[in-house]
C-alpha cells in the first residue's frame, strides 16, 4: 500500500484494511520463505477471523504418507511445467510417499467461485473508504475487479454460501484417501507482455491450483523443487487441512528440493534464462 493510499484512508482504517489483507481470499501468495511458521503462526486479537491454535509442530512425513495428486491438471500448453511437475512429484515418491490419484473437478469449482461469485465484496467493503473516495489511488485492474462487487446483492451472496458448502461436503470425502495435496504452485509462467495485454484472465489463471485453499479453509505451502530444462523455477504447493501446517511443512522439509543454499535462498541454483 503507498504512502498515499494510507493519506486517502487515513491510519487506523489503513491497518484495518492492512488485517484484511492478512487474511485475504486469494492465497496467490503462499508462503514462500525458509523457515515460515515461526513468523506466520500467530494469534491477532485485533483481528475477529484470527483463530488460537497450537503452534504446528514440523514433523518428516512418516513412511507411507499419503500425497494426493490430481489425476488431470491444465499447463495451458507449457510443456516444461508438465514435466517438471511429474519430475517433482517424483522426488515425493522417492521420501516413502505414497502417491493417490483423486479428481481435482470439486476443488477447481471451489476456485471459480472466488473470482466469479460475490466474494468479491469482501474486497470491496475492505477498501470502500478507498475506492468510494479515492479510486484513482487504486490500478484500474485491480479497482474493476473490485467494483465487479456492486453487481452482486444479499441473495447471490447466500446461494454462493450454500453452493459452497455443498461443495466443501463434496472435497471432504476426497480427504479421506490422502493427508497432503500437492498441486502445481502455478500452472505455467506468463511474460509482462502477456499479463499487460490480458491482466484479468492470466492473473487468474496463475491461481488455477492454488485459489480455492481459503474458501475451503485449508492450509498451503509453496516448495521450490528445481530448475526446469529451460532455466526457469519450478515449485509445488503441498495443500492439507486447516491446523495440518506442520505436516505439510514436515513434506516441504524433506522434498529434495527445499534445501539451504549457500547464499541463504531456497532449493537449486538458478541458472540464466531468457525471458521476454
Amino acid at each position: 500500500m503507498s504512502s498515499r493510499s494510507v493519506a486517502a484512508l487515513g491510519r487506523p482504517r489503513a491497518a484495518a484494511l492492512y488485517r484484511f489483507l492478512r487474511r485475504r481470499l486469494d492465497p496467490g501468495c503462499l508462503p514462500k520463505f525458509p523457515s515460515p511458521f515461526p513468523n506466520a503462526h500467530s494469534y491477532d486479537a485485533a483481528d475477529a477471523y484470527s483463530r488460537s491454535r497450537a503452534a504446528p509442530t514440523l514433523a518428516a512425513p512418516a513412511p507411507g504418507t499419503r500425497i494426493g495428486v490430481p489425476d488431470r491438471l491444465e499447463f495451458f500448453g507449457d510443456g516444461e511445467a508438465e514435466a517438471a511437475f511429474a519430475r517433482d512429484v517424483a522426488g515425493l515418491a522417492r521420501l516413502g510417499c505414497a502417491l493417490v490419484g483423486f479428481d481435482l473437478a470439486p476443488f477447481a469449482e471451489v476456485a471459480r467461485l472466488l473470482y466469479d461469485g460475490p466474494w468479491v465484496a469482501e474486497r470491496y467493503a475492505a477498501t470502500k473508504p478507498l475506492i468510494e473516495t479515492h479510486p484513482e489511488a487504486l490500478h484500474p485492474v485491480t479497482r474493476a475487479i473490485i467494483e465487479g462487487a456492486r453487481k452482486f446483492d444479499a441473495v447471490s451472496a447466500f446461494e454462493a454460501f450454500y453452493g459452497l458448502a455443498a461443495l466443501k461436503r463434496t472435497t471432504e470425502a476426497a480427504w479421506r484417501a490422502f493427508d497432503v495435496m500437492v498441486v502445481p504452485t502455478l500452472p505455467r509462467f506468463h511474460t509482462i507482455a502477456e499479463v499487460l495485454a490480458d491482466p484479468p484472465r492470466l492473473n487468474s489463471r496463475l491461481g488455477t491450483y492454488t485459489s480455492f485453499v481459503n474458501l475451503l479453509d485449508l492450509a498451503a505451502i509453496a516448495v521450490p523443487a528445481g530448475m526446469r530444462d529451460d532455466g526457469l523455477p519450478s515449485s509445488l504447493a503441498l495443500i492439507a487441512p486447516a491446523g495440518a501446517d506442520g505436516h505439510a511443512g514436515g513434506v516441504r522439509g524433506r522434498h529434495p528440493g527445499a534445501v539451504r543454499r549457500a547464499d541463504g535462498g531456497d532449493g537449486p541454483e538458478a541458472r540464466p534464462c531468457s525471458c521476454t
